[in-house]
């Protein structure tokens, strides 16, 4: 028995060793692929030295003698924190996944390969200016020297997934803008939810399900085979799971930025503050960095794999990025030839469709193919599900994101601009994502220009699948930059923009979009510029920290008030009222209220609308939160609006009923989660965020060894307050979505700009600089990213010197 027991202790002890040799090889193999931050460092390709001084988090100010080794250092720099974070991008917009992951990632490759975002970064590079071919080419000349000087040191997930990196090219810098800007377009999944609403509910009744809905919608819907809905289906089916796997949900893809004029700041020049709104991911989707040399100081983030700065200020300027919300995305319904799948009816002509063949290799698989056809439209996305290649009736998209357009020297001229001129010029330039850019300058200005390429429609607005057999709706041509509506200098001494509707369309006549978000934040923030006769830069920092929901403040008197007449027997119900009654609508982590109030609504949307729409469309229409509480807002006003009654019941239910059952349906949920105590259903125990990386979220063991995902952290605000906390429907109510980085520029002084990231700068999990701007994000604190040389030096703790 004793020597049973020794033997047993013996290989105990063994394994207990390899285990932590395993493990310290697996720390030594994160370690040896970390940055370095000082010393020198000898790279092929530099025309001269490039200094490159790090603040405490790893901020990257680089200073250079020419923009060529600029860029090149940039680059070098960059693939330094996010080699990793680019590859994998790099391969989404390839359509490689299942290359490396296997089977499971090829329905994504499938999809991106329809959409053809690839393709697309082929055809940018010919058609791109001189200049920002060059600039890139720098960038990507930077990149490759990080892989050529790193091959033995390359971060952690190369080896794990046994990946040999290529060289870096061009299109694929080109790729990952593009990709950026099908992440940023919702209104197509708009399309295909609306369209099934009114094919499933009518017209009538489907006209009440988003009241701005325009005038001159299709008078006639046509009945469609449920074949093809099942079709598109998948195609929304794969989109969302494929933001799932890349650890980027949420849809409401919206930011908050504003500007007040010097005669509304305590410093007496403009102050600008942006904060885009994003999925969350690890690493974030931004990396911070100074780019100095003659004719060029800029600061700001950048996107990793491209070399400019995206959002940020220079020594003349600052600006801020939120969603145009623009319906740059239309789906038509093609009619094919039974007897040829690749010709379709156009014009009462048989029209040949161009084709194109994608391989796909697959780890550990025989390789798969497709044949991706095309229309005058666009892609056929309906062939993304087996059904629909079999079908005579298919559906195809038209998307801005197909056009050429150059981005690269859009933002170059931004990153040059001294002034409002050149600031026009730069932007006349910028078409997709849509985007509303904030402007400020230190002469005084302030200004708002639409960065889009908005369609022109022959007939309706393609808020439903058209019929593509004719040219009625057919975008005829885009708007000109100049006809887009922009503000300068207004009376008014401030400019906000929260995803809200640009212009009245009855005064303005194209259609732009249905899309905007809810008022909700928009409202929050003029409330808040209307405060006081002048801000501060430390104003402002609390005005992004702040979780008062107007929606909330509109919304909770309608639950109070279903109650009124009734008697109330139930002691929860009457705490919950109670509580309600004498809430002020903030969405702080220890709220009681807030909790019911969001429970009490997620259930108000699915008593409202489920029972219609059934599990699967009601799901999908979840998918876009921003329209249900919109829609919601119009309906509580309208208590014997027939969306109201429950289908599935004898009796005819009005709105004080549902928002009864709402109410015990939130309390009965919370009491057998969190117990009948309601001192624990404090909101942050339900609303926490997580920061996913993309092995992490889909690997869990990758992650309980490496450490990938960060959180779950105690997390404010909901998706109708300015420090943005989304939240699906679908799965209540971890927040998914938020501001992926905070800025704020005081045009006094830009040495003094602030700037957060919600995780840190660097991709290597065991780095410090993973994580340490986490408390910094949820306590609303900043860093600065100065730019005079005074001022960089003050902030310096490491030197590094590139040489060739």
């Amino acid at each position: 028995m004793r020597k049973a027991l020794l033997i047993v202790l013996g290989l105990v002890a063994v394994l207990l060793i390899a285990g932590m040799v395993v493990f310290a090889n697996y720390r030594h193999n994160l370690r040896s692929a970390e940055p370095i931050y000082s010393g020198t460092q000898r790279l092929s390709g530099l025309r001269d030295s490039v200094n490159v001084r790090y603040d405490r988090y790893a901020v990257p100010h680089i200073r250079a003698k020419s923009e060529q080794d600029l860029y090149f250092a940039a680059g070098y720099v960059a693939a330094s924190e996010r080699m990793w974070q680019m590859e994998f991008n790099r391969l989404v917009v390839q359509g490689r996944l299942a290359e490396f992951l296997g089977a499971e990632a090829l329905e994504y490759d499938k999809f991106i390969r329809t959409i053809g975002i690839n393709e697309l970064a082929v055809d940018l590079k010919d058609y791109i200016s001189e200049n920002a071919l060059a600039v890139v080419e720098a960038y990507v000349g930077g990149i490759n020297a990080f892989l050529d000087t790193h091959r033995e040191n390359l971060p952690a997930e190369y080896r794990l997934l046994d990946i040999e990196p290529e060289p870096w090219k061009v299109e694929h810098s080109l790729g990952l803008i593009r990709l950026m800007a099908w992440e940023l377009n919702a209104a197509w999944y708009l399309d295909i939810v609306l369209d099934e609403i009114y094919q499933r509910v009518g017209e009538q009744k489907g006209g009440y399900i988003f009241p701005e809905y325009p005038a001159d919608k299709p008078v006639v819907i046509p009945e469609r085979d449920s074949r093809l809905t099942e079709a598109l289906f998948q195609f929304l089916h794969t989109d969302k799971d494929f933001r799932q796997f890349r650890g980027i949900p949420g849809r409401h893809i919206g930011s908050n930025s504003w500007v007040v004029s010097g005669e509304h700041s305590r410093s007496g020049f403009p102050i600008l503050a942006n904060d885009p709104h994003l999925g969350f991911s690890q690493p974030p989707r931004w990396y911070e960095m100074h780019l100095q040399a003659p004719d060029m100081d800029v600061a700001g983030v950048t996107i990793p794999g491209m070399p400019l700065v995206v959002i940020g200020h220079n020594d003349s300027i600052a600006w801020g990025l939120t969603n145009a919300m623009i319906d740059d995305a239309d789906f038509f319904e093609e009619e094919v030839d039974p007897d040829n799948p690749y010709l379709y009816m156009h014009e009462g002509q048989w029209t040949g469709m161009q084709r194109r063949k994608e391989i796909f290799r697959i780890k550990n698989q025989p390789s798969d193919s497709i044949i991706v056809r095309i229309t005058k439209h666009g892609p056929i996305i309906s062939d993304i599900h087996p059904l629909g290649r079999q079908l005579d009736r298919i559906i195809s998209m038209r998307w801005v994101g197909h056009e050429m357009s150059d981005e690269v020297t859009a933002i170059y001229q931004l990153n040059k601009a001294a002034n409002w001129r050149e600031f026009n010029q730069a932007v006349n330039q910028f078409h997709v994502p849509g985007q509303n850019i904030v402007y400020a300058d230190i002469e005084g200005n302030i200004g708002l220009r639409v960065a889009a390429k908005i369609p022109i429609r022959g007939r309706g607005v393609g808020d439903v699948v058209q019929p593509g057999t004719v040219d009625d709706y057919e975008w005829t041509r885009f708007l000109t930059p100049q006809a887009i509506p922009s503000l300068y200098n207004p009376s008014q001494g401030y400019i906000a923009t929260a995803n809200n509707k640009i212009i009245d369309e009855q005064e303005f006549e194209p259609h732009i979009s249905n899309l905007y978000e809810p008022p909700s934040r928009i409202e929050r923030i003029l409330e808040l510029l209307e405060s006081k006769p002048q801000h501060s830069v430390q104003d402002f920092q609390q005005y992004q920290m702040d979780c008062l929901s107007p929606h909330a403040r509109e919304v909770t008197p309608y639950f109070i008030q279903a109650f009124r007449d009734t008697e109330i027997q139930d002691e929860y119900v009457r705490a919950a009222l109670t509580w309600l009654n004498k809430w002020d609508s903030r969405m702080d982590v220890e709220s009681i209220p807030a909790t019911i109030f969001n429970v009490a609504f997620v259930n108000l949307v699915r008593n409202t609308y489920r029972d219609e729409m059934g599990d699967l469309l009601f799901t999908h229409y979840l998918d876009l939160p921003n329209a249900s509480i919109r829609n919601l807002s119009w309906l509580l006003d309208r208590p014997v609006n027939p969306w109201w009654d429950d289908v599935t019941t004898n009796g005819y239910e009005n709105r004080d009923i549902i928002l009864r059952r709402s109410l015990l349906d939130a309390i009965d949920w919370l009491a057998e989660q969190y117990g009948r105590s309601m001192i624990n259903w404090q909101w942050g125990r339900l609303h926490t965020v997580t920061f996913p990386h993309p092995l992490g979220a889909n690997m869990g063991w990758m992650d309980n060894l490496y450490g990938f995902n960060l959180g779950p952290f105690e997390k404010s605000g909901s998706g109708t307050t300015l420090n943005n906390g989304e939240y699906y429907f679908n799965e209540p109510y971890k927040n998914v979505l938020g501001p992926s980085m905070r800025q704020i520029t005081d045009l006094a002084d830009p040495d003094n700009a602030l700037s957060v990231l919600y995780s840190g700068q660097s991709g290597h999990p065991l780095n410090p600089h993973y994580r340490d701007q986490v408390n910094l994000w949820l306590q609303g604190k900043y860093h600065s990213i100065p730019l005079s040389e005074h001022a960089v030096g003050e902030v310096t703790v490491d030197t590094l010197l590139l040489t060739p």
